[in-house]
């Protein structure tokens, strides 16, 4: 059964950038908080109730992507109670915006807008194909600067913050949320908000490590995989961005 991942909203949000840098550097990881605040609206047809619920949601994750434009990503989230990092890995359609020479300086910022698309879901048995919409809007990004990599022996060019705020709706005119109901919904309609901000640093050490070892999307999984292992975290795979 396929359920709104909540949690992709964060950050889906949150998180996944690129831009133009040194012919040498490749991949880059941060380091982030995504704030989610959530409200839901769910309407069921056999109680005739719509019920209210709202909440807030933190988000610890790291985030991987190309500083030279290419789509590969890696995103985790991390549970520091249960000390498991979920991991999901995949490729963008396209990649962000450089606006180059910013403020004069001769560098760039980059603007991160892949979130900002639409799809549809599917609740396998019931319903037809296109059972619940989501749209995801808003932007991610930073002004760009010259980082020197001591390990790998060369500077790149790379935003040391990136910050941004996302919404993103899920909704289902035909079913709302049924915990009872095998398939986890029921005839009725629901509406699910989720306002998101993101801060993001660059994890300077990490990123001279992949880029000492080649700078491979590959390599920057690596070497975050091995710093959360060293940090007693399990890694879990998780299906890449529905977007």
């Amino acid at each position: 059964m396929k359920k709104p991942s909540f949690r992709a909203a964060g950050l889906a949000c949150a998180l996944l950038f690129a831009g133009a840098a040194s012919s040498h550097a490749e991949h880059v990881v941060y380091r982030g908080i995504t704030t989610i605040q959530w409200e839901r609206l769910n309407f069921l047809t056999a109680t005739g109730v719509t019920t209210e619920t709202k909440g807030t949601q933190k988000l610890l994750q790291i985030g991987i992507y190309s500083s030279l434009g290419n789509t590969g990503y890696a995103l985790y989230t991390l549970n520091n109670s249960t000390k498991v990092a979920t991991k999901a890995t995949g490729n963008f359609s396209r990649g962000p915006t450089i606006f180059q020479n910013y403020r004069g300086s001769g560098l760039g910022f980059e603007q991160h807008k892949q979130f900002n698309t639409r799809w549809s879901e599917d609740i396998p048995g019931i319903g037809d194909t296109e059972d619940i919409w989501n749209l995801k809007t808003g932007d991610f990004g930073g002004p760009r600067s010259m980082v020197p990599l001591r390990d790998a022996g060369f500077s790149i060019q790379a935003a040391r913050k990136l910050s941004g705020f996302h919404t993103h709706t899920i909704c289902s005119e035909d079913f709302g949320f049924d915990p009872v109901a095998p398939s986890g919904y029921a005839a009725g309609r629901f509406y699910h908000i989720n306002n998101s901000k993101s801060s993001f640093k660059l994890d300077l050490k990490l990123t001279d490590q992949a880029n000492d070892l080649g700078g491979s999307l590959a390599n920057a999984i690596t070497v975050t995989d091995a710093d959360l292992i060293a940090k007693g975290f399990a890694i879990m795979a998780v299906p890449a961005l529905p977007f």
